[in-house]
């Protein structure tokens, strides 16, 4: 936390059930919001360099946030979060359990990048042919989301509930279409009406939605490729052979 803020980003993390040690509270801004001083331990810790523990601050002040989850079939949470967002005024306790249920979009902006752009198997043989490809996905990924952030701004929506896939779909049909047209105000014309598609692909509403962490389709019966094809190859002549 002491890392992010020297870089000036504020940061939101949940506390487990272990307590913290050297967290000692300051005073309390509210019944479930307190602000606390966080001092470095005296020994380094062994996971930082010399260089890296030099340059951490003495102590640094963050809030303590707790707050209460309630889902309907489940057991209630009692969740508390630390934070470096100090202004209380500014940023509520409420606000900050609301920031944080906000994560679970950083799950499902992954699940995009991997799932919905097949990033989940990465065909490079060598390190730099993989950077290559981890950057082209991300140059992919972003521009679908700030096409998504213009077409949500047209219609003055929110562009966390428009469809990646939906989006993805429409831009990859209407960029032949793009490429084709000569005209300025063919293609800005288009253009317009791809953003159109794109903010009417609306996500249903569904807060608390539970899922089975499960898959549906069952994997075939094959043995799985545990060695490299020409290995295999090469016992499969021999086996032929004799």
């Amino acid at each position: 936390m002491a890392e992010w803020r020297r870089h000036g980003i504020d940061v939101l993390l949940r506390l487990n059930e272990a307590p913290l040690p050297n967290l000692r509270p300051l005073r309390r801004l509210d019944r479930n919001d307190t602000l606390i001083v966080w001092r470095r331990p005296k020994n380094r810790i062994r996971h930082l360099s010399p260089e890296q523990w030099a340059v951490l601050p003495e102590s640094m002040h963050v809030r303590r946030v707790e707050t209460t989850v309630a889902a309907y079939g489940f057991r209630t949470q009692h969740i508390q979060v630390l934070t470096t967002l100090l202004d209380e005024a500014a940023y509520s306790a409420e606000s900050i359990a609301a920031l944080y249920r906000d994560r679970w979009m950083a799950e499902l902006n992954l699940r995009s990048l991997k799932t919905t752009l097949n990033m989940e198997v990465l065909r490079g043989k060598s390190p730099d042919i993989v950077r290559k490809e981890v950057y082209m996905y991300a140059v992919a990924y972003n521009l679908i989301r700030s096409l998504m952030w213009r077409a949500a701004r047209s219609r003055d929506g929110d562009p966390r509930r428009l469809s990646f896939d939906g989006a993805r779909q429409r831009i990859t049909a209407m960029a032949p279409f793009l490429e084709i047209l000569h005209a300025h105000s063919d293609r800005v014309a288009l253009l317009q009406r791809l953003l159109e598609l794109v903010a009417a692909d609306k996500l249903p509403n569904r807060p608390d939605r539970i899922e089975p962490r499960a898959v549906k389709r069952r994997p075939k019966t094959y043995l799985r490729l545990t060695q490299s094809r020409s290995k295999i190859r090469a016992k499969l002549r021999k086996t032929h052979a004799a």
